[in-house]
């Protein structure tokens, strides 16, 4: 039998050859990883704590935050018939604070400043700023804790917190938790009890939404809801006294 020959051209096995990548990619490509990493571990980091820790851990850094605007909405209901209270648009910058909205039970608008530890409430009738003495400053004060919805976020302790999933708020990803707890804001103790909680604590450990609802003391047919978003965590906002 002849010999047999192979080819060696057809059989010759290519070089294989490794795209280069430029110092400047791979600088890059090891900073996101970084960055994304971090990020990872912090949301990991921060859905591990228990959650009556990352409950109270989310309303101190909230209250805590050098800024932010939040969106309050508050309704009574009446045998499964709802009635508008108030709604609140409000800011927070470095201690000072704006409030703007309406009280619709008695139809009426509002705006107040507290810039500097003066308060500067707007007249309804002649639309002037007025600042306040010591009379007006303490119904002013009262009316900011009714109206103020993070005046009820001063909850007793214990709490008893239930997680109860993921959820998103305005597009973020927020760990959702169902709280039952008294309320230290004595105002709203007046005339509600048996309070309870919902809260969406974005990736930062910071509430995205909040909701707190009672029932009245007088009426157990009769119940308050409030809803609170936040938005603008630590941006710049100016809040200077009205001329």
């Amino acid at each position: 039998m002849g010999k047999i020959s192979f080819n060696r051209q057809i059989f010759k096995i290519p070089r294989i050859t490794r795209p280069r990548i430029s110092l400047k990619w791979l600088l890059l490509i090891v900073l996101i990883l970084i960055i994304g990493g971090g990020g990872i571990w912090a949301y990991q980091n921060f859905s591990a704590l228990p959650p009556e820790a990352a409950v109270l851990s989310a309303i101190e850094k909230t209250l805590n935050a050098e800024s932010y605007r939040y969106h309050a909405i508050s309704k009574k209901i009446v045998d499964n018939q709802e009635q508008l209270l108030s709604e609140v648009m409000g800011e927070k910058s470095n201690g000072n604070v704006h409030f703007i909205g309406k009280l619709h039970v008695v139809n009426s608008d509002f705006e107040i400043y507290q810039v500097n530890n003066k308060f500067y409430r707007k007249d309804v009738f002649s639309k002037d700023w007025l600042v306040l003495d010591q009379v007006n400053m303490e119904a002013t004060e009262k009316l900011i804790q009714e109206i103020n919805p993070l005046g009820t976020f001063s909850l007793c302790e214990p709490l008893e917190v239930q997680y109860v999933g993921k959820e998103k708020i305005n597009g973020q990803k927020c760990r959702k938790y169902e709280v039952l707890a008294q309320n230290e804001n004595k105002y709203l103790e007046v005339l509600w009890k048996d309070f309870s909680y919902v809260f969406w604590v974005n990736k930062d450990g910071l509430l995205a939404k909040a909701e707190i609802n009672a029932v009245n003391k007088q009426h157990e047919n009769h119940s308050l809801i409030m809803s609170v978003e936040f938005s603008d965590y630590n941006e710049k906002i100016e809040i200077n006294a009205p001329i």
